[in-house]
This record gives structure tokens, C-alpha cells and sequence, in this order.
């Protein structure tokens, strides 16, 4: 069970008393993994909007990537944060090919579950970059 819904863990973020912007400076993705933790298509439909109603400007909002969220989970060695990612892949998160390197990562590395790695595995192989 989530501990926050997508506007209040963006609430806490832009109430910390470095403001978003800094913590996000300074700690990268990390404050962000929580909303693994939430379905993705969530997520997708309410992140930039709840950004937005927190206050940050537009320049803030675009450096913010849920694709790079992904790939900070799957760069993590918590299997909670890689398994989480994972999911949100297997439910149609949309993959690129950063999100695909960072699968290989974890899969050469042994990094999370052995099943996690089957399915992203299973998942980045139908990955057909643009021409």
C-alpha cells in the first residue's frame, strides 16, 4: 500500500525546506521513487499537473522524466525500487533506450529477482527503437 498519493508526495517535495528544485538538485530521482509505489498510468496522468499546482515553473517540470525515474530504479540495488520498476514496464510504461540499457545493466548485474529479470528481459527484447 502507497504511503502517499502523487499530490501529496509532490506536496512534501515542495514544502521541504530546500523547495523541489533543490532537493531534486541534490538528491536526484531518489525523493521520486515513492511513486513507483502508485500505478503508472496514475502517475502518467496526474504527475505534471499535480508539479504545476505545487507551484513549480515550467523550466522546473521539464527536468523531471518519469522515463528517468525508471531508469534510477533500475540502476538501484533495492530490489523493492528495481521490482517496482519493473512493474510499471510489464503495465506499459513506454520503454526507450535508455530504459533498455539500464535493463541490460540490471540484467548482467543479477541485480533484483531472478523473475524481475526474465520479465524486463522478456520486455526490452520486443523494444524496437524509431528510425
Amino acid at each position: 500500500m502507497p504511503l502517499y498519493s502523487v499530490n501529496e508526495l509532490v506536496e512534501k517535495l515542495a514544502k521541504h525546506p530546500e523547495g523541489f528544485s533543490g532537493l531534486f538538485r541534490r538528491m536526484g530521482y531518489v525523493p521520486l521513487l515513492p511513486l513507483l509505489e502508485l500505478p503508472q498510468q496514475t502517475v502518467v496522468q496526474s504527475f505534471e499537473q499535480s508539479l504545476r499546482d505545487y507551484g513549480l515553473s515550467s523550466a522546473d517540470i521539464a527536468c523531471v522524466s518519469l522515463s528517468d525515474l525508471v531508469v534510477c530504479a533500475l540502476r538501484s540495488e533495492s530490489v523493492h525500487w528495481t521490482s517496482l520498476a519493473v512493474r510499471w514496464l510489464a503495465d506499459g510504461f513506454p520503454i526507450d533506450q535508455t530504459i533498455v540499457r539500464a535493463g541490460d545493466e540490471m540484467v548482467e548485474a543479477k541485480r533484483g529477482t531472478q523473475a524481475d529479470r526474465h520479465t524486463l528481459f522478456r520486455l526490452m527484447r520486443r523494444y524496437e527503437p524509431c528510425a
